[in-house]
């Protein structure tokens, strides 16, 4: 991947069809010891709003980056394809070695909604009590809380905090999905108990 990105960065009709690379080619260059290259290829894929999830996984990345200590070792976890029961675990052991930055507690979050912990993943959310540098991850923490307390069915609390992720989001197609959350909860709140066993 960084040879590929490498030889066709200069171009910039070439390099238009390898944005879609740049952040794999970002874990590559992390990989390999070199974290402030990697930096500026994250920085570009987030200047791109690809798409929210893109977005996501890239900020997810800058933040580690910023933090000494977690700069070392996240490279292991964003290039592996661990289960989810395999990354909390790991996620928590690293967690108790570094008195559990609020990068963890969010990556333990989205691991424990998978597994459909979601009383777990309210609590260990709940627990982050610092904004981020990125909006994206602030936006996207309080959707993780809107669908844990969905999933809980606690409407009420979850159309509170879609409603709270409109703060940190910019685009027009983003607001409309979490729209949709709303009223989907609105709607959950009103008739669940009809049409739902308990």
């Amino acid at each position: 991947v960084i040879r590929l990105v490498g030889e066709h960065i200069g171009d910039s009709v070439s390099r238009a069809g390898l944005l879609n690379l740049f952040l794999l080619y970002g874990d590559a260059l992390w990989r390999t010891g070199h974290p402030g290259p990697a930096t500026g290829a994250y920085d570009q894929v987030l200047r791109l709003d690809l798409s929210d999830r893109f977005d996501e996984l890239t900020a997810l990345r800058l933040e580690a980056l910023r933090n000494d200590t977690l700069r070392s070792c996240m490279p292991v976890y964003f290039a592996s394809q661990m289960s989810d029961s395999a990354a909390l675990q790991w996620l928590d052991s690293l967690a108790h070695k570094l008195n559990d930055p609020p990068l963890l507690q969010y990556l333990k979050a989205r691991h424990l909604i998978a597994l459909q912990r979601n009383a777990e993943a309210i609590r260990t959310l709940e627990s982050v009590g610092t904004s981020f540098p990125d909006s994206i991850l602030n936006a996207t923490r309080e959707q993780l809380l809107g669908q844990a307390y969905f999933l809980d069915r606690r409407y009420e609390e979850a159309r509170t905090h879609f409603w709270l992720s409109l703060n940190s989001i910019s685009n027009q197609a983003s607001a409309n999905r979490t729209d949709d959350w709303i009223s989907r909860c609105e709607w959950y709140r009103r008739f669940a108990d009809r049409y739902l066993r308990p």
